[in-house]
């Protein structure tokens, strides 16, 4: 079975989280939906082993936001992944050991135009596993890390820098572009 989910993320996330009943293996680079956290915290309380890797950095790791040491308070394990100018950029969950949920959605409350795959391809599941599994072993738990805090989202990697004319720039807003400005 693969099925492809192009609206209704954090819906389709909660139903397949919920209907979780064995285990929820979780690599994200960005999360903050208090939706989805309040439902792995409720499946670790529960019993279900999580397993969540994500990225450190404030994006995540902030005052605002996810109690992720009550996670593992409950039982759950978070381990993260922080390497200067890298962004751990995968964005999949495994349920029970036989349902793959990948594609772009973070598991945040940003509003973006993204997608999900959702597939019990045996093959498809061993790959994402020992991925899993691999980076599971390379990634500090969060006790470790809290002596460092977190830095900035690297975004700085994910654009190049343009010059524009002041014409271009206030047009690209109008239409609605995200800019950062930096002033040299």
């Amino acid at each position: 079975m693969n099925k492809a989910i192009f609206q209704n993320h954090a819906k389709v996330m909660s139903a397949l989280l919920r209907g979780s009943t064995e285990s929820i293996d979780i690599a994200m680079c960005w999360f903050t939906s208090p939706v989805l956290f309040e439902i792995l915290l409720k499946k670790a309380a529960a019993g279900i082993p999580i397993r969540l890797l994500l990225q450190y950095d404030q994006a995540n790791f902030n005052s605002k936001g996810l109690k992720f040491l009550e996670l593992i308070r409950l039982g759950g394990q978070v381990l993260v992944f922080h390497k200067p100018g890298i962004l751990f950029h995968h964005k999949f969950v495994i349920l029970d050991s036989n349902k793959l949920i990948t594609g772009s959605y973070n598991w945040t409350q940003a509003r973006n135009k993204d997608n999900l795959l959702i597939s019990d391809d045996p093959e498809l599941l061993i790959a994402y596993k020992n991925t899993f599994e691999c980076w599971r072993g390379k990634l500090e738990p969060i006790p470790k890390r809290k002596k460092v805090p977190p830095p900035p989202p690297p975004f700085y990697n994910l654009f190049e820098p343009v010059l524009a004319s002041r014409y271009d720039l206030r047009h690209s807003i109008l239409w609605g572009a995200r800019v950062w400005l930096s002033i040299y």
